[in-house]
């Protein structure tokens, strides 16, 4: 016996109301290629900030802190 899916009555999908200023907790991954003399100042800056003990010395950190800048200069964030 062949099941008829034609004939469904479920209830339409509601998609949650956009919220302006809404931002998420935490941190999301990010992916992008980037030229081997950036990555290689990133890394050495990362390793001697971390020796000196200065922050940000996470990789993460300065590349996050960067485009914040970055963000912010151009008029992307507040």
């Amino acid at each position: 016996m062949k099941e008829d899916f034609t004939q469904r009555n479920e209830a339409p999908i509601q998609q949650a109301p956009m919220m302006s200023g809404f931002s998420m907790p935490g941190v999301v991954s990010l992916n992008t290629r980037i030229d081997p003399e950036i990555s290689a100042a990133l890394l050495t800056a990362s390793m001697q900030r971390k020796i000196q003990r200065q922050q940000p010395f996470t990789q993460q950190d300065i590349v996050a802190e960067a485009l914040r800048m970055w963000l912010k200069s151009h008029g992307y964030l507040n």
